[in-house]
């Protein structure tokens, strides 16, 4: 017997059918996102630039953690003006920011999936158990109700031949 055996079909159904629903909601805001950060999506991670730009880009981004600070934003497009990348600085800052977004929304959605998921799946495992352990109790009562009537109609059946033996002897 699997941990997700369950003798109730009409609940086993019940669950399949709140998985599907679940995975239908996360991939529905996965796709979302993908929608709004589509020209993000479908470009290069270097953006037209070269890979030797693009990982200079990198460098001095790392160097910084970017929490929004205004002042932290002016030393490092000054450092990368600096490096003489190409003109359109700010936009390939906008364009990695709105790729960093996209990548962290993903990360989110994906881990507060798993998250329901396994949640959704332990409380089946908690339901289909109860579903089992109810079904094997209401078996062996009714084997036990059987079990019990065919003593009975054996035990009278039994001493009807005995006294039907009793007379032809």
């Amino acid at each position: 017997m699997s941990f997700l055996d369950c003798p109730d079909a009409w609940l086993k159904s019940s669950v399949l059918h709140e998985f599907q629903e679940l995975d239908i909601m996360y991939s529905n805001h996965l796709r979302e996102v993908d929608d709004k950060y589509h020209d993000v999506i479908r470009n290069d991670e270097c953006d037209g630039w070269s890979r030797e730009n693009h990982e200079k880009f990198l460098t001095v981004m790392d160097m910084f953690s970017f929490n929004g600070n205004s002042n932290k934003r002016n030393l490092y497009m000054d450092l990368l003006r600096q490096l003489q990348l190409p003109s359109n600085l700010e936009e390939h800052e906008k364009r990695w920011l709105a790729r960093k977004q996209c990548q962290q929304l993903r990360k989110a959605i994906t881990t507060d999936w798993y998250r329901s998921k396994k949640a959704l799946l332990l409380k089946a495992q908690a339901v289909f158990t109860e579903a089992c352990t109810s079904h094997k109790e209401n078996t062996k009562a009714c084997l036990g109700s059987i079990v019990e009537r065919t003593a009975t109609r054996n035990s009278s059946s039994g001493k009807r031949i005995g006294r039907f033996c009793e007379r032809r002897s």
